[in-house]
């Protein structure tokens, strides 16, 4: 694939999934499929980050495993509602409401991205991780609410806030009634999604994710790839986009 832009990940992953065998679960492989789609970087979180109860443990590991890899970002998990998390210190993180079960327009995740404001964070939050109907009894998720991370936005205006794993009704609803998120492009999208998205809401909303090693590579892919978009738009929305946000 070749393109004038860098093409930027915004949301991947290492290590293992409790209840499924998973390809690419290492830093060289994931690294190394990435490459063979153009991707040039991934910004990249911690599977078993979301389900240790020390979180900051899983999120060491993971700097360590990508250590010395340019290409491969850190994107630690936190949990606001967790009392011996280590917080949120950097400039990027994950949130995964499904999994621990708060809402983000009431404490203590508003605590959180006021924080994250002050700081000039960028915040993703992943709004599920796999098709419900594909989860374990034992620890099915519900998606996150839309609406509290809509009353979110709007209460901090300077916050960055990366979407990622919507659907697309919860594209249009979350794009329609914010100015300061960013949507992810990773799940099954309607033919024609991408380019109605961009004529309403130009090309600087969207942004490439694949929720490897969860999904295929390149069914996210291809859905920008091969929307009928000026190539212009096509570049920001692989590329343009996240670098502007994640430097």
């Amino acid at each position: 694939m070749k393109s004038k832009t860098i093409v930027i990940d915004s949301n991947c992953y290492l290590g293992n999934w409790p209840t499924r065998r998973l390809r690419h679960n290492g830093a060289e492989s994931l690294r190394r499929l990435a490459r063979e789609n153009g991707v040039q970087k991934c910004l990249v979180s911690s599977l078993e980050a979301i389900f240790h109860r020390d979180r900051t443990a899983a999120n060491r590991a993971l700097e360590v495993e990508i250590s010395g890899m340019d290409d491969m970002i850190p994107v630690p998990i936190v949990n606001p509602a967790s009392p011996i998390d280590g917080g949120a210190s950097g400039r990027l993180f994950r949130l995964v409401p499904c999994y621990h079960r708060y809402s983000l327009s009431k404490e203590p995740g508003l605590q959180l991205l006021e924080d994250a404001e002050r700081r000039d964070a960028t915040v993703f939050v992943s709004l599920r991780m796999r098709d419900s109907r594909l989860s374990h009894p034992l620890i099915g998720a519900r998606p996150a609410e839309i609406q509290p991370i809509i009353d979110s936005a709007s209460s901090f205006p300077g916050l960055r806030l990366i979407i990622n794993n919507a659907k697309a009704r919860e594209i249009e609803q979350i794009l329609s009634a914010t100015d300061n998120t960013y949507l992810g492009c990773e799940w099954s999208l309607p033919i024609g999604f991408v380019k109605s998205v961009v004529e309403s809401y130009g090309d600087g909303r969207l942004v490439f994710g694949s929720n490897a090693p969860l999904h295929y590579y390149q069914c996210s892919l291809l859905q920008i790839l091969e929307a009928d978009i000026p190539p212009r738009s096509r570049e920001m929305i692989l590329g343009g986009n996240m670098a502007s946000i994640s430097g």
